[in-house]
Order: C-alpha cells, then sequence, then structure tokens
C-alpha cells in the first residue's frame, strides 16, 4: 500500500510538473507591448487567443496549478479581465461573457483575435 502510494505521489508531481511545461508553451505567446500588459494579464490574454471559450476554472488552473495548497480568491479572474477589457476596449476589441447554463466563461470573436494579433 505504501509503495503504491509513494508511485502515485511521484506520479502526480511529474504530472503537475509536465501542466506547468505545456502551459508555458501555450501562454507565452507574443503579444502587443504597447498594450502595457502586466505579465498574469498577458497570460490571460494569451488564453484566450488560444482557446475558444476559456472559463473561470481554466484561468485559475493556468496561472496558479501550481499554487493548489493557497490559491487566490477566485474573483481575480474577474478583475483579470477588467482589466483586459480596459486595455482592450480602445483597439475595438471585446471580451464577451458567457452566463447562464453551463460553466461561464469568456471568449474573444475570431475578428477580434486577429486585431489583437495584428497590433504586435
Amino acid at each position: 500500500m505504501a509503495t503504491e502510494l509513494e508511485r502515485l505521489r511521484e506520479e502526480n508531481e511529474f504530472l503537475r510538473l509536465r501542466v506547468q511545461e505545456l502551459e508555458g508553451l501555450l501562454l507565452n505567446a507574443d503579444l502587443p507591448p504597447s498594450l502595457g500588459l502586466s505579465r498574469t494579464v498577458g497570460r490571460v490574454l494569451s488564453l484566450l487567443l488560444a482557446r475558444t471559450i476559456v472559463t473561470k476554472e481554466a484561468v485559475m488552473t493556468a496561472l496558479y496549478s501550481v499554487a493548489v495548497e493557497d490559491p487566490p480568491d477566485d474573483k481575480i479572474v474577474a478583475a483579470f479581465i477588467f482589466s483586459l477589457r480596459r486595455k482592450l476596449a480602445p483597439h475595438g476589441v471585446a471580451i464577451h461573457s458567457k452566463v447562464g447554463r453551463g460553466a461561464p466563461g469568456y471568449w474573444i470573436t475570431n475578428e477580434d483575435k486577429a486585431k489583437v494579433r495584428a497590433l504586435s
């Protein structure tokens, strides 16, 4: 039993490191410096650019998957989205919210994604 538990702990640690590595690849998109985004808000934008729809849980996992023992309040996601909306609005880019049935989330239209990429 102890051997199995130890094996599962090692596997869990390996998977946690692998997720962190893959998130680093996903979330290190070239973002326009003119937007003046912090590293964390930039990672949220990268996530929005890479996916069709992004749930609050996906943002929390991407940003804080390593800090599972002490995660921040999930209201922080709304603050990041608010900040991004302020920075993107002058460029005609909107972040939409999905509410109601299913998991709430955020998305940017493909047209607006192209606008963000054109800022680079």
